[in-house]
């Protein structure tokens, strides 16, 4: 007979939601700056899309709707720089080496594991945010903050788990 290792389902402490929760506070206050809202809607951005192109004639500045067409990843790595500082004062992630940079799904494969929704979310958050020379498109940017905004209705949905037991 052939042993297979099997994967079990890790689910993080009440605690550890908790910190988490409140540490992704400081990446969705960084969208809000750059002018993405909390109530993310693609529909706006397609219906955007539309006028543009009916309006064809008429001088649209896309940056007075939207912001900047380019963002600067910098403002990104700071916040999250700050998350896994706080996780790290709270002694629920290791204090990260000199020279190396955790990323979001580090953070979140830590708690959850690697094949868990929310950290392969946070590997798709990551993604968007590589950008070019450190520059990030609105595009990228835009779904990067759909992609915080679904984890945080995942780390709500693990709250709600953690207050039933």
């Amino acid at each position: 007979m052939i042993w297979r290792k099997q994967k079990r389902e890790r689910r993080p402490r009440k605690r550890d939601v908790e910190a988490l929760s409140e540490a992704l506070n400081e990446i969705e206050a960084c969208f809000k700056l750059l002018g993405f809202s909390a109530d993310h809607d693609q529909e706006k951005q397609e219906d955007h899309e539309e006028e543009q192109w009916e309006n064809e004639d008429q001088e649209f500045n896309n940056e007075e709707v939207y912001g900047p067409a380019v963002y600067q990843r910098e403002d990104l790595e700071v916040a999250i720089d700050v998350l896994i500082s706080e996780l790290v004062s709270d002694g629920l992630f290791p204090k990260p080496s000199r020279g190396t940079e955790p990323t979001l799904a580090d953070v979140f494969e830590r708690f959850f594991g690697e094949d868990d929704k929310i950290a392969q979310l946070a590997q798709e958050f990551d993604q968007y945010i590589e950008g070019y020379f450190g520059a990030i498109g609105y595009d990228d940017m835009n779904s990067a903050h759909g992609t915080i905004l679904a984890i945080r209705n995942i780390l709500r949905t693990e709250m709600k788990r953690h207050g039933e037991n």
